[in-house]
């Protein structure tokens, strides 16, 4: 063996990046009627390296594992569908593609619920004299949920707000 050996090596730089971090969430949950106007799903991060890549998800479950991914959501805004009523869950993975030690990250779940039009079915009524009074009864599938009704009694409209339809 020999003695006095040595060995120079060249100095290495270990450059740490503050990780991502989603600083915006998507709404957590919305509700609306079968075809309304959804709100916008947003992610915002802060920090992290490269140029961002968004791609948005969909779920049956409350999960980000397992959801398919949407083709035409890559932005990190999203306006998902309410033409087909039930419950979806969405999530967005942010990814790094130039790395800097933090490749993606995955926001919080969204929840959004389309529910269906309700059937009514109206019945009561008849032909009455003037100052008698009949009644009318509504009846709604789903009978759950609150109902505003609107109807109109010898030419003038009325208005019933969050009718229970249980009720």
């Amino acid at each position: 063996t020999a003695t006095n050996c040595g060995v120079t090596t060249n100095p290495a730089a270990v450059i740490v990046n503050l990780a991502p971090i989603i600083s915006t969430q998507p709404l957590s949950t919305q509700q609306l009627c079968l075809n309304a106007t959804t709100n916008n799903l947003q992610v915002i991060y802060t920090n992290g390296t490269g140029l961002p890549s968004y791609q948005w998800y969909v779920n049956s479950t409350n999960s980000t594992v397992g959801g398919t991914p949407i083709n035409t959501a890559t932005y990190n805004i999203y306006s998902p569908p309410s033409n087909i009523a039930g419950t979806y869950y969405y999530y967005c993975v942010i990814s790094f593609v130039s790395g800097g030690g933090c490749p993606s990250i995955t926001s919080n779940v969204s929840q959004v619920i389309v529910h269906p039009y309700p059937i009514v079915n109206i019945t009561g009524g008849a032909t009455i004299c003037l100052l008698e009074s009949s009644n009318i009864n509504f009846a709604f599938t789903p009978t759950s949920g609150l109902y505003d009704i609107t109807y109109t009694a010898n030419g003038q409209s009325f208005t019933l707000d969050n009718f229970n339809g249980s009720n």
